[in-house]
């Protein structure tokens, strides 16, 4: 059995995000984190990756920017959803043209 909180799927050398909350609602995983832009090395550019994947087996993939508000929130698009449908659910950063990234995060979903 696979522990995924433990799994780690992205690593890097920019800070990873801290994570405030992980909900599954009507329109799909709302996460919200602190954006932490006072930090050497964090910039409003960087780019928030976050996934989950389904029981169903599908990936469910979003992107943005990090932003500049303390805290920032980022949408995987499911419509529908429960907390009971995800397998597991991370976010990493990546820089702005993609060649640094952060270690990854798992993101309990409820």
């Amino acid at each position: 059995m696979i522990n995924y909180s433990k799994l780690q799927v992205a690593e890097g050398s920019l800070p990873k995000l801290i994570i405030q909350t992980g909900i599954a609602g009507g329109t799909g995983i709302t996460i919200t984190y602190e954006t932490d832009t006072q930090i050497v090395r964090v910039l409003p550019t960087d780019q928030v990756v976050a996934f989950a994947l389904l029981r169903k087996g599908s990936l469910v993939v979003a992107r943005q920017i990090r932003g500049s508000e303390p805290l920032e929130s980022i949408l995987i698009p499911a419509p529908g959803i429960q907390a009971t449908d995800v397998v597991c659910c991370y976010v990493f950063i990546l820089n702005e043209d993609g060649s640094k990234a952060s270690d990854s995060v798992f993101v309990q979903v409820n």
